[in-house]
């Protein structure tokens, strides 16, 4: 009878038999019962899949925000993974791409995003995207070590002779 169960052959006939109900901590023993299949299976389910609050889901997805270490690579697949459990249905991608907009550490690929009025999620990823690339080749190209050797003629003031009407300074 139990491998039955473990198969999932769930029917409406009856099993005379004990039947061992697998729960989280410990096996629970059905001596001596009548317990119908579905039952069982019902039982197995709201013990391994308890219910999900949804409130509870969204209001993670709305907290979840960029680290200052996190690239939208990895950003984007978090706030997918946790956009499957809010039930959103056929509203997933526009509330993706709005989760995506407000959760960007930095302000100006949010202001840049803001400004495209039909914006999807390929153009907000593809635009998020370039803006971390041009970010990363700047800070690349500003840190680079220069060596430049100015050189200041430095004169004294004994150099400069004074104007005469109509003539300009020369030094």
């Amino acid at each position: 009878m139990y491998q039955e169960l473990k198969k999932g052959a769930f029917s409406m006939r009856r099993v005379p038999q004990a039947v061992i109900l697998a729960s989280t901590n410990r096996a629970r023993y059905c001596l001596n019962k009548v317990i119908r299949h579905d039952l069982c299976g019902l039982h197995l389910q709201i013990t391994f899949y308890p219910q999900r609050n949804i409130t509870y889901e969204r209001q993670r997805l709305f907290l979840l925000v960029q680290w200052e270490v996190q690239s939208v690579n990895v950003f984007l697949p978090e706030l997918r993974k946790q956009l499957r459990n809010c039930d959103y249905g056929s509203l997933s991608d526009s509330v993706l791409v709005d989760r995506l907009v407000r959760g960007l550490l930095e302000s100006r690929p949010r202001e840049r995003l803001l400004r495209v009025p039909d914006l999807d999620i390929k153009k907000a990823v593809d635009m998020c995207r370039a803006a971390e690339t041009s970010k990363l080749q700047a800070q690349v190209y500003f840190t680079e070590k220069r060596c430049i050797d100015a050189i200041k003629r430095l004169k004294t003031s004994l150099e400069v002779k004074p104007r005469t009407t109509g003539q300009a300074n020369k030094f």
